[in-house]
């Protein structure tokens, strides 16, 4: 990589600098060298990889800032003088006083490749409440602005990755630190996305490239799918299916494929969940009815079925700023109410002991969402309990 520019010292010592072990100079926040773009331009990408996704398509002989160490032995990380093309949930911008730039409203927001914060989207950077950028478009205008995503164009000099083999030297006699500061200030003050043109627009607001739409529309699918009930599978697959089919490029052909690999693995974890849940209600549906087959054979055993209306321990309630209420308990469970309208009988002499009743239904309470049935006791006969009733 003999064409990295740096003022003073030979291109050589440069590319020993670049491709050593980090050092303090590297680590700084200032460049280390500048380059340009290659004759054929660059694909500015968001991380060191020939998978990383596309950001900005640059065009020849744009200035970048070389930064830190290389990824790799392919890759170097640039600052792009005019800034590169990323996406930002909705509910972190608002309109700013310049028409067409928005603000940020908190504080390490940041920027996306692509609409989704899933794993393959890794960030360009971040942003600081207060930063101001300008609006491309946006992935899906159906949504409410704080649920969709905004494209924008990130600051001047945002920092992002390019191959080496399509980068070149500077012109001879070039100061590359002030072609970098140069490009960076006209930037700022036209807004433009560079000083030295860019190639057609790749961002879903563009509306040039069919199936960078699609797969705006798709992504906002993908991002709805973690919330929808049901998700919608087939509906987010065919959306992605709908994209190959318009035969993008390669980096949006493996999104496409990265993304319905992760959607086979959730829907058969869907289905997964779904035969536990069938199971586990079977199960509870099957224990409810041995319960009840047990019961029913308990009071088939007993001598006193058919004997009484009710039978059961007499259990008090307190009620706070009320009369006690008194329920019969059987089997481990609390059955209905029992009262005494006609004064026969003090039910609190009761408590503790099993009896069997006879007597009127009432109307039954509701409480808590449940129906409480009622007796209103006729006749009593103690069955169990601590001793004689006195």
């Amino acid at each position: 990589m003999k064409h990295i520019q740096r003022g003073g010292f030979l291109a050589a010592f440069c590319t020993a600098l670049v491709f050593a072990a980090p050092t303090a100079s590297a680590a700084s926040q200032d460049p280390v060298g500048y380059l340009a773009v290659g004759a054929e331009g660059a694909r500015i990408v968001n991380f060191p990889d020939k998978k990383g996704l596309v950001v900005w398509e640059a065009t020849p002989d744009v200035p970048l800032a070389l930064f830190g160490q290389p990824g790799g032995s392919e890759y170097v990380k640039v600052g792009v003088p005019g800034g590169v093309r990323v996406w930002i949930f909705g509910r972190y911008l608002e309109p700013a006083p310049r028409d067409g730039w928005l603000v940020l409203n908190e504080n390490r927001v940041q920027m996306r490749p692509v609409p989704s914060s899933g794993s393959h989207s890794y960030p360009v950077g971040k942003l600081s409440k207060g930063a101001h950028v300008r609006m491309i478009g946006r992935a899906d205008e159906a949504l409410a602005w704080e649920e969709d995503w905004i494209q924008v164009w990130s600051p001047p000099g945002t920092r992002a990755w390019v191959a080496v083999s399509q980068t070149r030297a500077l012109p001879a006699g070039t100061d590359g630190a002030a072609a970098w500061r140069a490009a960076v200030t006209a930037a700022r003050d036209l807004g433009a996305p560079s000083p030295a043109g860019e190639s057609a627009p790749s961002g879903a607001a563009s509306g040039d490239d069919p199936a960078v739409a699609a797969m705006a529309e798709a992504e906002a699918l993908m991002a709805r799918f973690e919330t929808e009930d049901p998700p919608q599978v087939v509906e987010v697959r065919a959306a992605y299916q709908a994209v190959l089919a318009l035969e993008p490029d390669a980096p949006t052909r493996h999104l496409v494929q990265s993304q319905l690999a992760q959607l086979d693995l959730r829907e058969q974890f869907l289905v997964a969940r779904a035969e536990l849940e069938r199971e586990r209600d079977r199960r509870e549906a099957l224990r409810a009815s041995l319960e009840e087959e047990l019961r029913t054979a308990n009071r088939r055993k007993d001598p006193l079925l058919g004997r009484f209306q009710a039978r059961g321990w007499v259990e008090r309630f307190d009620v706070p700023e009320g009369e006690p209420t008194y329920r019969l308990r059987w089997s481990g469970r609390l059955g209905p109410e029992v009262v005494c309208t006609s004064g026969r009988y003090d039910l609190d002499q009761f408590v503790g002991y099993e009896i069997g009743t006879t007597g009127f239904d009432l109307q039954p309470l509701v409480a808590e969402g449940r129906r409480r049935s009622r007796i209103d006791v006729g006749r009593i006969e103690v069955l169990s309990g601590r001793g004689p009733v006195r």
